[in-house]
Protein backbone atom coordinates (compact mmCIF):
# COMPACT_ATOMS: atom_id res chain seq x y z
CA UNK A 1 0.00 0.00 0.00
CA UNK A 2 1.42 3.38 -0.76
CA UNK A 3 1.62 6.04 2.12
CA UNK A 4 1.16 9.61 1.35
CA UNK A 5 3.45 11.68 3.17
CA UNK A 6 2.24 15.26 3.88
CA UNK A 7 4.31 18.10 5.52
CA UNK A 8 2.04 20.21 7.83
CA UNK A 9 3.69 23.72 8.34
CA UNK A 10 2.77 26.97 9.68
CA UNK A 11 3.66 29.14 12.12
CA UNK A 12 3.94 27.75 15.81
CA UNK A 13 0.78 28.69 17.15
CA UNK A 14 -1.39 27.98 13.99
CA UNK A 15 -2.61 24.76 15.54
CA UNK A 16 -0.39 22.22 14.10
CA UNK A 17 0.60 19.73 16.16
CA UNK A 18 -3.39 20.05 17.06
CA UNK A 19 -4.74 19.38 13.31
CA UNK A 20 -2.63 16.48 13.48
CA UNK A 21 -3.42 15.20 16.99
CA UNK A 22 -6.96 15.63 15.82
CA UNK A 23 -6.70 13.50 12.45
CA UNK A 24 -5.57 10.72 14.55
CA UNK A 25 -8.13 10.92 17.20
CA UNK A 26 -10.90 11.10 14.58
CA UNK A 27 -9.66 8.05 12.37
CA UNK A 28 -9.00 6.05 15.51
CA UNK A 29 -5.21 6.06 14.59
CA UNK A 30 -3.81 6.28 18.12
CA UNK A 31 -4.12 4.19 20.70
CA UNK A 32 -6.85 4.66 23.97
CA UNK A 33 -3.79 4.70 26.60
CA UNK A 34 -1.93 7.77 23.79
CA UNK A 35 -4.85 9.67 24.23
CA UNK A 36 -5.58 8.92 28.07
CA UNK A 37 -2.01 9.78 28.43
CA UNK A 38 -2.32 13.07 26.61
CA UNK A 39 -5.58 13.64 28.79
CA UNK A 40 -3.56 12.97 32.27
CA UNK A 41 -0.79 15.86 30.95
CA UNK A 42 -3.29 18.09 30.04
CA UNK A 43 -5.20 18.13 33.34
CA UNK A 44 -1.83 18.24 34.88
CA UNK A 45 -1.12 21.75 33.13
CA UNK A 46 -4.84 23.08 34.24
CA UNK A 47 -6.17 22.69 30.50
CA UNK A 48 -8.83 20.88 28.58
CA UNK A 49 -7.67 17.94 26.32
CA UNK A 50 -5.27 18.93 23.66
CA UNK A 51 -5.13 16.84 20.99
CA UNK A 52 -1.24 18.27 20.07
CA UNK A 53 0.10 16.92 23.40
CA UNK A 54 -0.79 13.12 21.74
CA UNK A 55 2.30 14.34 19.21
CA UNK A 56 4.29 17.12 21.57
CA UNK A 57 6.31 13.86 23.89
CA UNK A 58 8.77 16.56 25.36
CA UNK A 59 7.99 18.19 28.50
CA UNK A 60 9.03 21.36 27.38
CA UNK A 61 6.95 21.31 23.91
CA UNK A 62 3.56 20.32 26.45
CA UNK A 63 4.77 23.05 29.15
CA UNK A 64 6.26 25.83 26.31
CA UNK A 65 3.49 24.54 23.65
CA UNK A 66 6.30 24.26 21.16
CA UNK A 67 7.16 21.70 18.34
CA UNK A 68 10.66 21.09 18.71
CA UNK A 69 11.06 18.11 16.63
CA UNK A 70 9.63 16.47 13.80
CA UNK A 71 6.77 13.74 14.50
CA UNK A 72 4.99 11.55 12.26
CA UNK A 73 2.10 9.75 12.73
CA UNK A 74 0.20 7.44 9.96
CA UNK A 75 -3.81 7.35 9.50
CA UNK A 76 -5.98 5.32 7.05
CA UNK A 77 -8.47 7.22 5.45
CA UNK A 78 -11.06 5.47 3.31
CA UNK A 79 -8.11 2.35 2.99
CA UNK A 80 -5.66 4.80 1.63
CA UNK A 81 -2.77 5.41 4.02
CA UNK A 82 -1.28 9.06 5.08
CA UNK A 83 1.42 10.05 6.73
CA UNK A 84 1.42 13.51 8.41
CA UNK A 85 4.76 14.94 9.51
CA UNK A 86 4.42 17.85 12.09
CA UNK A 87 7.43 20.00 11.96
CA UNK A 88 8.88 23.36 13.96
CA UNK A 89 7.30 26.71 12.89
CA UNK A 90 9.94 28.89 14.56
CA UNK A 91 12.49 30.41 12.56
CA UNK A 92 15.17 29.24 14.74
CA UNK A 93 14.21 25.67 14.67
CA UNK A 94 14.04 25.81 10.16
CA UNK A 95 16.63 23.00 9.87
CA UNK A 96 14.26 20.49 11.47
CA UNK A 97 11.61 21.35 9.19
CA UNK A 98 13.12 21.21 6.24
CA UNK A 99 14.39 17.19 7.42
CA UNK A 100 10.30 16.79 7.79
CA UNK A 101 8.86 18.25 4.36
CA UNK A 102 11.92 16.85 2.23
CA UNK A 103 10.34 13.86 1.30
CA UNK A 104 6.84 14.85 1.80
CA UNK A 105 4.12 15.35 -1.44
CA UNK A 106 1.68 17.64 -0.08
CA UNK A 107 1.70 20.38 1.99
CA UNK A 108 -0.98 21.22 4.24
CA UNK A 109 -0.55 24.90 5.63
CA UNK A 110 -2.05 25.83 8.91
CA UNK A 111 -3.14 29.41 8.92
CA UNK A 112 -4.99 30.72 12.24
CA UNK A 113 -8.09 33.19 12.10
CA UNK A 114 -7.66 34.16 15.36
CA UNK A 115 -7.72 37.95 16.44
CA UNK A 116 -4.10 39.61 15.79
CA UNK A 117 -2.40 35.63 14.13
CA UNK A 118 -3.72 35.12 10.10
CA UNK A 119 -0.91 34.72 7.78
CA UNK A 120 2.76 34.87 9.93
CA UNK A 121 6.07 35.73 8.24
CA UNK A 122 7.31 32.56 9.50
CA UNK A 123 4.16 30.82 7.09
CA UNK A 124 5.01 32.48 4.49
CA UNK A 125 8.58 31.30 4.31
CA UNK A 126 7.47 27.55 4.69
CA UNK A 127 5.60 27.97 1.96
CA UNK A 128 8.36 29.23 -0.12
CA UNK A 129 11.00 26.49 1.09
CA UNK A 130 8.30 24.15 0.76
CA UNK A 131 7.68 24.67 -2.96
CA UNK A 132 11.19 24.88 -3.51
CA UNK A 133 12.00 21.52 -1.89
CA UNK A 134 9.18 20.38 -5.14
CA UNK A 135 6.07 20.59 -3.11
CA UNK A 136 3.79 21.98 -5.65
CA UNK A 137 0.34 20.99 -4.36
CA UNK A 138 -1.32 22.84 -1.45
CA UNK A 139 -4.37 22.91 1.03
CA UNK A 140 -4.74 25.97 2.89
CA UNK A 141 -6.72 25.03 6.61
CA UNK A 142 -7.73 28.39 7.70
CA UNK A 143 -7.85 26.97 11.47
CA UNK A 144 -9.27 28.32 14.58
CA UNK A 145 -12.23 29.18 13.28
CA UNK A 146 -14.36 28.73 16.44
CA UNK A 147 -12.69 31.81 17.75
CA UNK A 148 -14.60 34.36 15.35
CA UNK A 149 -17.89 32.43 15.29
CA UNK A 150 -16.90 31.11 11.88
CA UNK A 151 -16.86 33.82 9.99
CA UNK A 152 -17.18 34.09 6.51
CA UNK A 153 -15.56 37.62 6.00
CA UNK A 154 -12.42 36.38 8.39
CA UNK A 155 -11.60 33.55 5.78
CA UNK A 156 -12.42 35.04 2.82
CA UNK A 157 -9.73 38.29 4.25
CA UNK A 158 -7.23 35.56 5.44
CA UNK A 159 -7.37 33.66 2.16
CA UNK A 160 -7.12 37.01 -0.37
CA UNK A 161 -4.09 37.52 1.71
CA UNK A 162 -2.75 33.98 1.13
CA UNK A 163 -3.45 34.03 -2.59
CA UNK A 164 -1.66 37.61 -3.03
CA UNK A 165 1.26 36.15 -1.50
CA UNK A 166 0.72 32.90 -3.88
CA UNK A 167 1.01 35.18 -7.19
CA UNK A 168 4.76 35.54 -7.79
CA UNK A 169 5.13 31.59 -7.49
CA UNK A 170 1.88 30.84 -8.61
CA UNK A 171 3.39 28.87 -11.92
CA UNK A 172 4.94 26.43 -9.88
CA UNK A 173 2.23 25.43 -7.98
CA UNK A 174 0.11 23.02 -9.22
CA UNK A 175 -3.10 22.38 -6.97
CA UNK A 176 -4.31 24.81 -4.42
CA UNK A 177 -6.79 24.05 -1.84
CA UNK A 178 -9.04 26.17 0.65
CA UNK A 179 -10.36 24.64 3.53
CA UNK A 180 -12.14 26.73 7.09
CA UNK A 181 -12.44 24.88 10.02
CA UNK A 182 -11.40 24.01 13.87
CA UNK A 183 -8.90 21.93 14.79
CA UNK A 184 -9.88 21.85 18.54
CA UNK A 185 -13.53 21.24 17.51
CA UNK A 186 -12.77 18.86 14.73
CA UNK A 187 -15.06 21.52 12.47
CA UNK A 188 -13.94 20.46 8.76
CA UNK A 189 -11.71 17.73 9.32
CA UNK A 190 -13.29 14.23 8.50
CA UNK A 191 -16.91 15.37 7.69
CA UNK A 192 -18.43 18.35 6.67
CA UNK A 193 -18.89 20.74 9.36
CA UNK A 194 -22.89 22.16 9.86
CA UNK A 195 -21.23 25.26 11.86
CA UNK A 196 -20.02 26.58 8.42
CA UNK A 197 -22.98 26.19 6.24
CA UNK A 198 -21.42 29.20 3.51
CA UNK A 199 -18.86 26.98 2.80
CA UNK A 200 -19.30 24.17 -0.13
CA UNK A 201 -15.97 22.41 -0.75
CA UNK A 202 -14.99 19.22 0.93
CA UNK A 203 -13.69 18.26 4.57
CA UNK A 204 -9.57 18.77 4.88
CA UNK A 205 -9.22 14.65 4.45
CA UNK A 206 -12.10 14.12 1.89
CA UNK A 207 -9.52 17.25 -0.60
CA UNK A 208 -6.49 15.11 0.49
CA UNK A 209 -8.34 11.91 -0.89
CA UNK A 210 -9.44 13.39 -3.66
CA UNK A 211 -6.61 14.50 -4.35
CA UNK A 212 -4.00 11.74 -4.10
CA UNK A 213 -6.31 9.83 -6.17
CA UNK A 214 -6.10 12.34 -8.74
CA UNK A 215 -2.39 11.54 -8.34
CA UNK A 216 -0.11 10.13 -11.17
CA UNK A 217 2.75 8.16 -10.25
CA UNK A 218 5.87 7.24 -12.41
CA UNK A 219 4.93 4.41 -14.48
CA UNK A 220 6.98 1.41 -15.56
CA UNK A 221 7.12 2.30 -19.37
CA UNK A 222 10.06 5.24 -18.13
CA UNK A 223 13.45 4.98 -18.55
CA UNK A 224 15.23 2.49 -15.90
CA UNK A 225 17.12 5.00 -13.27
CA UNK A 226 18.72 2.91 -10.28
CA UNK A 227 20.30 4.90 -7.45
CA UNK A 228 23.13 3.14 -5.77
CA UNK A 229 22.71 3.57 -1.95
CA UNK A 230 25.13 1.08 -0.04
CA UNK A 231 26.36 -2.24 0.08
CA UNK A 232 26.33 -5.61 2.01
CA UNK A 233 28.47 -8.86 1.83
CA UNK A 234 28.70 -9.28 -2.03
CA UNK A 235 25.15 -7.42 -2.43
CA UNK A 236 24.71 -3.67 -3.57
CA UNK A 237 21.33 -2.21 -2.35
CA UNK A 238 19.52 0.37 -4.93
CA UNK A 239 16.34 2.34 -5.16
CA UNK A 240 14.36 2.43 -8.54
CA UNK A 241 13.43 5.97 -9.03
CA UNK A 242 11.64 4.84 -12.61
CA UNK A 243 11.35 2.16 -15.18
CA UNK A 244 11.81 -1.35 -14.05
CA UNK A 245 14.99 -3.37 -13.81
CA UNK A 246 15.97 -6.39 -16.34
CA UNK A 247 18.61 -9.17 -15.56
CA UNK A 248 21.18 -9.86 -17.84
CA UNK A 249 20.99 -6.35 -19.74
CA UNK A 250 23.56 -3.82 -19.47
CA UNK A 251 23.28 -0.11 -17.73
CA UNK A 252 25.57 2.12 -17.94
CA UNK A 253 27.28 3.13 -14.61
CA UNK A 254 27.15 7.51 -14.39
CA UNK A 255 29.14 9.57 -13.76
CA UNK A 256 31.70 6.85 -14.56
CA UNK A 257 30.39 6.18 -18.03
CA UNK A 258 31.04 2.52 -17.32
CA UNK A 259 28.68 -0.47 -18.91
CA UNK A 260 27.86 -2.85 -16.60
CA UNK A 261 25.63 -6.34 -16.49
CA UNK A 262 23.21 -7.32 -13.61
CA UNK A 263 23.82 -10.91 -12.58
CA UNK A 264 21.24 -11.23 -10.09
CA UNK A 265 18.77 -9.09 -8.09
CA UNK A 266 15.60 -8.98 -6.22
CA UNK A 267 13.29 -6.27 -5.96
CA UNK A 268 10.82 -5.32 -3.02
CA UNK A 269 9.05 -2.27 -4.39
CA UNK A 270 11.45 0.56 -5.44
CA UNK A 271 14.10 -1.22 -3.49
CA UNK A 272 16.51 -3.57 -4.99
CA UNK A 273 19.85 -5.65 -4.28
CA UNK A 274 21.80 -6.35 -6.93
CA UNK A 275 24.44 -8.51 -7.96
CA UNK A 276 27.16 -7.36 -10.43
CA UNK A 277 30.74 -8.83 -10.71
CA UNK A 278 32.44 -6.27 -12.51
CA UNK A 279 31.66 -3.31 -10.03
CA UNK A 280 33.71 -1.99 -7.83
CA UNK A 281 31.42 -2.30 -4.38
CA UNK A 282 33.84 -0.02 -2.97
CA UNK A 283 33.05 3.01 -4.97
CA UNK A 284 29.36 3.16 -5.54
CA UNK A 285 28.09 6.31 -3.50
CA UNK A 286 26.68 9.25 -5.35
CA UNK A 287 26.70 6.94 -8.78
CA UNK A 288 23.41 5.65 -10.64
CA UNK A 289 22.81 3.34 -12.92
CA UNK A 290 20.86 4.46 -16.38
CA UNK A 291 19.37 2.33 -19.25
CA UNK A 292 20.75 5.46 -21.62
CA UNK A 293 23.51 7.58 -20.46
CA UNK A 294 21.90 10.32 -22.21
CA UNK A 295 18.75 9.76 -19.39
CA UNK A 296 21.01 11.90 -16.96
CA UNK A 297 23.64 15.19 -17.25
CA UNK A 298 27.41 14.30 -16.12
CA UNK A 299 29.23 17.96 -15.20
CA UNK A 300 31.21 19.48 -12.29
CA UNK A 301 29.51 22.89 -12.82
CA UNK A 302 25.78 22.78 -11.54
CA UNK A 303 23.16 26.08 -12.15
CA UNK A 304 21.01 25.63 -8.98
CA UNK A 305 18.06 28.06 -6.61
CA UNK A 306 19.95 27.18 -3.24
CA UNK A 307 18.99 28.15 0.44
CA UNK A 308 21.39 28.51 2.87
CA UNK A 309 20.52 29.01 7.06
CA UNK A 310 23.30 31.13 7.52
CA UNK A 311 25.75 33.48 5.28
CA UNK A 312 27.02 31.36 2.61
CA UNK A 313 30.89 30.38 2.61
CA UNK A 314 32.72 30.49 -0.68
CA UNK A 315 34.10 27.27 -0.07
CA UNK A 316 31.75 24.38 1.48
CA UNK A 317 30.55 20.84 0.55
CA UNK A 318 27.15 19.37 -1.08
CA UNK A 319 25.85 16.02 -0.35
CA UNK A 320 24.77 14.27 -3.61
CA UNK A 321 22.95 10.32 -3.52
CA UNK A 322 24.81 10.06 -0.24
CA UNK A 323 28.54 11.00 -1.05
CA UNK A 324 29.43 14.38 -0.34
CA UNK A 325 31.58 16.66 -2.66
CA UNK A 326 33.73 19.78 -2.26
CA UNK A 327 31.89 22.83 -3.74
CA UNK A 328 32.15 26.81 -4.16
CA UNK A 329 30.03 29.73 -5.24
CA UNK A 330 31.17 32.86 -6.32
CA UNK A 331 28.84 34.85 -3.97
CA UNK A 332 28.90 38.32 -3.01
CA UNK A 333 26.16 39.24 -0.14
CA UNK A 334 25.94 41.04 3.89
CA UNK A 335 23.23 38.92 4.37
CA UNK A 336 23.81 36.33 7.65
CA UNK A 337 21.37 33.94 7.29
CA UNK A 338 17.98 32.38 5.73
CA UNK A 339 19.68 33.28 2.15
CA UNK A 340 18.01 32.56 -1.15
CA UNK A 341 20.67 32.29 -4.41
CA UNK A 342 20.17 31.41 -7.77
CA UNK A 343 23.55 30.63 -9.37
CA UNK A 344 26.15 27.81 -10.27
CA UNK A 345 28.09 25.81 -7.93
CA UNK A 346 31.44 24.37 -8.97
CA UNK A 347 32.39 20.91 -7.85
CA UNK A 348 35.82 18.99 -7.98
CA UNK A 349 34.24 16.14 -9.16
CA UNK A 350 32.00 15.55 -11.85
CA UNK A 351 28.42 14.21 -10.63
CA UNK A 352 25.11 12.70 -13.13
CA UNK A 353 22.04 14.68 -12.39
CA UNK A 354 18.32 15.56 -13.53
CA UNK A 355 16.46 18.92 -13.50
CA UNK A 356 14.54 18.56 -10.06
CA UNK A 357 11.77 19.20 -12.18
CA UNK A 358 12.19 16.14 -13.91
CA UNK A 359 13.40 14.17 -11.35
CA UNK A 360 13.37 14.85 -8.26
CA UNK A 361 15.37 12.81 -6.65
CA UNK A 362 18.37 13.34 -8.79
CA UNK A 363 18.09 16.89 -8.62
CA UNK A 364 18.03 18.23 -5.09
CA UNK A 365 21.31 17.72 -2.36
CA UNK A 366 21.87 18.94 1.15
CA UNK A 367 24.38 21.65 1.76
CA UNK A 368 27.13 21.69 4.67
CA UNK A 369 29.65 24.26 5.84
CA UNK A 370 33.70 23.47 5.87
CA UNK A 371 33.16 21.85 9.68
CA UNK A 372 30.05 19.49 8.24
CA UNK A 373 27.59 21.46 9.76
CA UNK A 374 23.91 21.22 7.78
CA UNK A 375 23.20 25.01 6.21
CA UNK A 376 20.76 24.23 4.03
CA UNK A 377 19.49 22.69 0.47
CA UNK A 378 19.63 22.96 -3.03
CA UNK A 379 17.70 22.17 -5.87
CA UNK A 380 19.07 21.72 -9.86
CA UNK A 381 17.66 24.28 -12.82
Amino acid sequence: MDVYKIVVIGDKDAGKSTLIGKIATLTKSVSKARINEAKKESKKLGKDFEPAFILDAFKEEREKGLTIDTTAVEVLYKNVAFQFIDVPGHESLIKNMLSGASNAEIGVVVISAKQGEGLARETKLHIKLANMLGIDKFIFFINKMDTNDYSKEKAIEIWNETHNFLLPSINDIKYIGFVPGSALNGDNILKRSSKITWYKGGSLMECLYDLVKSDKKIGKNMPTIITLQGTFEDKIFGKIISGDIKQNKYYHLMPDNKKVSIDEYKKNGSSVSLKISELDKSDIYGKVLVEDKNDVTVSGNINAKMFFIKKPEKRFYISFLGKKYKASLNYRGNKKKLVFINGTIKLEENIAYQSFNKIKELGRFAIYDENLNFNGFGIIN
